[in-house]
């Protein structure tokens, strides 16, 4: 029998689910895609109209059928959660990465530099000079600023410590990086050759070219969890399309494509964690058709089915609560 009701209705049952089977609808695939939480109720037809009335009537049943869809629900969040956590990542997990980066700067790369920059050596950077000055003529304002505070520590003559060369390093670097946001692609193309000199020169420093590499890793790591946020955002306009997302991670090393997933975690949490409805914001993020292909790009195939069916189940047992729900207060209300 059903429990809470008498054999009668669980015979109505019965004969709801021959229905439903005789009409073509396999029950038992359907209720193994549900998961362990999928209920008589959720099979539409016959199964599910028998239980909008039987939530109707008054009585001890009726009270269990209720109450189990609505403990059901609310524990879709959670349960969503769950899997985000099983098949793409601990929730915090790119916070816990963006402290583990910071804690390499300053503990390991920063005092390699420091090491390295501490060096005797000098170095002739008259043609480094001559090149920044003739290419910042042409620049931006704050692309010049930079370029500027380059040549400010090469000084104005003679040879330049580590230290100072360093320095400028650094500043020329932030203005390759303005300049590429402002679009002055001659001007990004022109000082990269410098920049490559002057990476060059201090690679004779003993480790410093390791201290280099390593700081660049470590920020081409940051810069994967940041992208990761973005994953699933932006309008018609903005919105990355799978191909370029394949694209991207392609060119990424296996440390940056996990850090890449650990950022699309934590835009998951916070997606859900600023949802009224956590549950129903999944859902509709990962229907459209963009989002459930670059999810399946960035945790892989077997993991994003295991998620969509998590999904798509919720969505499921949300639309029985509104059935059966709106159900019984008619009845309530006749």
């Amino acid at each position: 029998g059903v429990e809470g009701f008498g054999s009668g209705a669980s015979r109505r049952v019965a004969r709801s689910l021959n229905r439903a089977e005789a009409s073509g609808a396999d029950i038992e695939n359907y209720l193994q895609g549900l998961g362990p939480e999928g209920m008589i109720a959720d099979i539409q037809g016959s199964p599910q109209q028998l239980a909008q009335g039987l939530a109707s009537m008054q009585g001890e049943g009726s009270d269990i059928l209720q109450r189990s869809i609505r403990e059901r629900g609310e524990g879709a969040g959670q349960r969503i959660e769950d899997v985000m956590t099983r098949r793409v990542d601990e929730p915090e997990a790119a916070f816990q990465q963006r402290i583990a980066l910071a804690e390499e700067r300053s503990s390991v790369l920063g005092p390699m530099y420091d090491a390295a920059t501490a060096s005797d050596a000098t170095f002739n950077v008259d043609a480094i000079r001559s090149g920044i000055s003739f290419i910042g003529k042409d620049a931006a304002a704050n692309v010049k600023k930079r370029l500027n505070a380059a040549l400010k520590d090469l000084g104005a003559e003679g040879p330049v410590s580590a230290e100072k060369l360093h320095n400028a390093r650094a500043a020329l670097s932030d203005a390759i990086f303005k300049a590429r946001i402002k679009g002055e692609g001659g001007v990004v193309a022109n000082l990269k050759p410098i920049l490559a000199e002057v990476d060059t020169r201090l690679d004779e420093i003993p480790s410093y070219a390791a201290a280099r590499t390593g700081y660049a890793n470590n920020k081409a790591i940051e810069r994967a969890v940041d992208e990761g946020r973005k994953a699933f955002t932006g309008g018609a306009s903005t919105a990355m399309s799978p191909k370029l997302l394949e694209e991207a991670l392609s060119k990424m090393s296996p440390a940056q494509r996990d850090a890449y997933k650990k950022g699309a975690r934590e835009y998951i949490s916070g997606l859900m964690g600023t949802s009224s409805n956590d549950a129903a914001s999944a859902w509709r993020e990962f229907g459209k058709n963009w989002n459930a292909e670059k999810l399946k790009l960035i945790v892989g195939e077997d993991d994003a089915t295991e998620i969509t069916r998590r999904l798509m189940a919720e969505k499921e047992f949300s639309e029985t609560r509104g059935v059966i729900s709106g159900g019984s207060q008619t009845s309530q209300r006749t």
